[in-house]
């Protein structure tokens, strides 16, 4: 009977193990096929864009609602100022867009070809979101670009096995973002890399004038929840 039970034990602990050994490379495949889904509906949705046939977004909001919205918010934010009082102002869904939960709230995929990845995009920088990609934060702009927006996406460096931003070191001046949305593909250049205190709400706000995206990871590599953050600034390809 002992032998017995001592053979379940051990087979237990090798599925357990085995579990822990493949978790990661399950999630990555996971990411994949979400980035893979959304870069299916962009094609379809751009498809139909070019035949005048356009369809509903999940029969509550149109595609070109949800643009229009989108920028009409990154106009409030030049008009009235980016609501950025601590670092968790940026956490959740902005009000003025909180009816996305309710639809869906992954609008497009980033590609970063010198960290090797592809994200799903995410408005809000929740940890629920930043379990699943990257995350738009609050208060900073919404990816359709313009002059005056400076759109901070946000992910882990490196999580649960998964790579996320774990390579943000690798960008340099010159370095390549594409993101990818329904709408079109924007292409944004790297022009400056800078490490900040968390607290740093400056460093992400908008720049007047100017059409950015940046990239914000936490500082040192190893330390989840550092005192410190990785910027990269990146600046929009006519």
């Amino acid at each position: 009977m002992r032998k017995i039970i001592r053979l379940c034990v051990g087979v237990m602990l090798i599925f357990i193990s085995l579990g822990f050994f493949f978790y990661p490379d399950f999630r990555n495949w996971k990411i994949r096929e979400e980035v893979n889904r959304v870069e299916e509906e962009i094609k379809i949705y751009r498809s139909k864009v070019d035949e005048e046939e356009v369809m509903p977004y999940k029969n509550e909001i149109t595609e070109e609602e949800l643009y229009l919205e989108m920028k009409k918010y990154n106009q409030r934010l030049v008009t009235d100022g980016q609501e950025l009082v601590d670092v968790w102002s940026y956490e959740e869904t902005p009000i003025e867009l909180k009816h996305l939960k309710d639809v869906n709230q992954v609008i497009g995929y980033i590609e970063i070809p010198d960290m090797k990845v592809k994200l799903p995009l995410l408005i809000g920088a929740s940890e629920e979101n930043l379990a699943k990609g990257a995350g738009i934060l609050s208060e900073t702009s919404m990816p359709v670009g313009g002059e005056n927006t400076n759109s901070v996406i946000a992910a882990h460096r490196g999580w649960k096995g998964s790579p996320y931003f774990q390579y943000i070191e690798n960008m340099k001046q010159g370095s390549i973002v594409y993101l990818h949305t329904l709408w079109e593909t924007r292409v944004y250049k790297t022009v400056d890399v800078k490490i900040v205190d968390s607290f740093d709400l400056n460093s992400i706000l908008i720049q007047e004038g100017r059409d950015m995206v940046t990239l914000m990871s936490c500082h040192p590599y190893g330390v989840p929840g550092g005192k410190f953050r990785y910027l990269v600034y990146c600046e929009y390809v006519e």
